[in-house]
């Protein structure tokens, strides 16, 4: 994946295998230019010492942020709690993610929207954080997803 894929973008989840030298160079880019990537420490840049991390770590780098995150399946489960629950997540993406209970990923020209199914639950706040008052009903293992053309 090219730089001219990535340019603009202001939040980068690094997942996957491997990553090829060109598309961690045009992550590299992106982060010195203001965007933050969150990754495992096995996909950190060569060099970089990240990928000795064993805590979750922030390191600036240019206007952006690379965010190591050892146990990174984690991510999965945080979004459907009505923010990340470990607060150095919720500060690192806070202005970057919705309103919690959705996953959203924009391809191109569509967008695709999951959430638990049955997430339908009151929610109580306590501090900044909506915290569901019960999950009866829902089940983590199932999603619901709507796939839509993205507006623009």
């Amino acid at each position: 994946m090219g730089y001219e894929t990535l340019a603009g973008l202001k939040l980068i989840f690094l997942t996957g295998v491997t990553i090829s030298k060109g598309t961690l160079e045009a992550v590299a880019r992106c982060v010195k230019e203001g965007a933050m990537c969150v990754l495992p420490p096995r996909l950190a840049p060569a060099g970089s010492g990240l990928g000795e991390v064993k805590e979750i770590t922030g390191v600036e780098d240019g206007k952006g942020r690379w965010l190591v995150v050892p146990e990174f399946y984690r991510l999965h489960y945080e979004c459907f709690c009505g923010g990340p629950v470990l607060s150095v997540l919720r500060d690192a993406f806070e202005g970057l993610v919705g309103d919690g209970d959705h996953l959203v990923y924009d391809f191109g020209r569509w967008t695709a929207r999951f959430e638990q199914a049955g997430a339908d639950y009151p929610r109580h706040e306590i501090m900044t954080w909506h915290v569901p008052l019960t999950q009866a009903g829902t089940n983590p293992d199932v999603l619901a997803v709507e796939v839509s053309e993205s507006a623009g």
